[in-house]
């Protein structure tokens, strides 16, 4: 089984999101001001001219190709046996469906696979060839770090 998905998926932010931003940003940069520390106010510029920057010209669309086999996962140009897990664990957002799979070692990354809803019959099938090889991990939750990435939408 073989599709493409974006390498990294860009939630939408709501606009409380930039407001709360600028106003953190617009305090720290009056406080500044206010001590004339004048590195500070040169750095906090800085920041906001490279977030208005992100903003306007978003980083340019790349996709992995994601092809399941029966022993491993080729994940764009990594090759990973499903040896290497000890299982997954499958998350529906409003806005993504994410696979998320727990590697044995707890050295390594979990790796986690984002789609649009438009893929979801590519994801079942995606799900019912690992479940052949892989446990369905019920009692796992989200790894931390996922959950406040999530939530905050980065």
């Amino acid at each position: 089984m073989k599709f493409e998905i974006e390498k990294y998926h860009k939630y939408s932010k709501g606009p409380y999101w930039y407001l709360i931003c600028t106003i953190i940003l617009a305090y720290f940069t009056y406080r500044s001001y206010l001590s004339h520390d004048y590195v500070q106010i040169f750095l906090f510029a800085f920041l906001v001219i490279g977030m208005a920057i992100y903003i306007i010209i978003p980083p340019k669309k790349t996709t992995v190709v994601i092809d399941a086999d029966t022993d491993y996962i080729l994940l764009g140009e990594h090759k990973i046996s499903y040896t290497n897990f000890k299982g997954y664990y499958a998350f529906e957002d409003p806005e993504v469906l994410s696979v998320n799979f727990f590697p044995i070692s707890k050295m390594r990354p979990t790796i986690k696979l984002c789609f649009n809803h438009d893929q979801k019959e590519k994801v079942i099938e995606l799900l019912f060839s690992i479940g052949e090889r892989l446990p369905f991990l019920e009692d796992e939750t989200e790894p931390m770090i996922d959950y406040y990435q999530r939530i905050l939408r980065f």
